[in-house]
């Protein structure tokens, strides 16, 4: 492992997905804190609230999901308060003196939702944002909701294809709602074939390179 003195220019927010928390992704700095020391992880955890998916059981939920379809009713408040959340998260960090270009913003499934929302609709023009097996919401409100700087957000985007949640074919859909509808042009769209519900190694080191050349090592 690096020292931990190293200087931190750079910082990755990255959530996680429903029912899990902060724990389940530790893994990630761990892996890239010896490859990549100037960058500082920043793992989030969900409110615990009612998901009606699973019955109204309470979890770490980002936002409220009724059903795993892109026709199912979207729980706008939820998403905007987790958008705004994680806002605050980015904003602590450029206070803290990084600037928003050396800030990632991304996470996993529902947490990957959240992410690309904040990569959209943020007030500074970000690093980029990061979907694993990731959904969009709010569609027809981001054609309002988000600023003209975001076209030129860079977008790393996995996902699997035999993924039994978030069917592939959703991800795909979202990937070309931001190409086409939204007129975004640099969007990484990655197909892991057999992939599950789940992160692999080769996504992870997919993800990793992709995140190095957004976030190099400065002087």
């Amino acid at each position: 492992m690096s020292s931990n003195t190293t200087k931190k220019t750079a910082v990755v927010i990255f959530s996680h997905g429903l029912g899990d928390t902060s724990r389940g992704w530790t893994f990630l700095v761990e892996q890239f804190h010896s490859r990549m020391p100037w960058i500082k992880w920043v793992l989030p955890d969900a409110p615990v609230q009612p998901v009606t998916l699973n019955g109204g059981l309470q979890m770490p939920s980002w936002f409220d999901i009724v059903a795993l379809d892109p026709a199912a009713p979207e729980d706008q408040k939820g998403l905007l308060e987790s958008v705004a959340l994680i806002n605050q998260y980015v904003q602590r960090e450029i206070d803290n003196g990084i600037p928003p270009e050396r800030i990632i913003v991304g996470g996993f499934s529902q947490g990957a939702t959240i992410g690309i929302l904040t990569g959209l609709t943020s007030p500074h023009k970000l690093a980029g944002a990061v979907s694993l097996s990731g959904f969009l919401q709010l569609a027809d409100q981001l054609k309002q909701l988000r600023k003209p700087h975001s076209v030129s957000l860079p977008v790393f985007w996995g996902h699997g294809t035999d993924d039994p949640l978030v069917r592939y074919d959703w991800g795909q859909e979202s990937v070309d709602f931001l190409v086409k509808t939204l007129g975004m042009k640099r969007v990484d769209f990655k197909t892991y074939q057999g992939l599950t519900h789940s992160a692999s190694p080769k996504e992870i080191e997919d993800m990793m390179a992709w995140i190095g050349s957004k976030l190099p090592q400065t002087a």
